[in-house]
């Protein structure tokens, strides 16, 4: 686990209310890395999808309590 210096790390559940959501990530599959692209989706040849524009990295906290799980953008990359 990495240290998250830019947020408070003692986030409160929006779903239960309970204190100490545990950091974790999603994977894709592929790259190990999920990202947040700023603008419209905007697909190329063969339906893949064109990479463009400022982009952050996922960062995903489960509560221990409810299990719901929250998603924020990190800081640039």
């Amino acid at each position: 686990m990495r240290t998250i210096t830019w947020m408070d790390t003692t986030m409160t559940c929006a779903r239960c209310g309970s204190v100490g959501l545990e950091e974790g990530f999603i994977d894709d599959g592929r790259s190990g890395q999920v990202a947040w692209f700023q603008g419209e989706r905007k697909v190329g040849m063969f339906g893949i999808t064109k990479r463009s524009g400022p982009q952050r990295p996922v960062l995903a906290y489960q509560c221990p309590q409810c299990s719901h799980l929250e998603l924020f953008t990190g800081p640039p990359d």
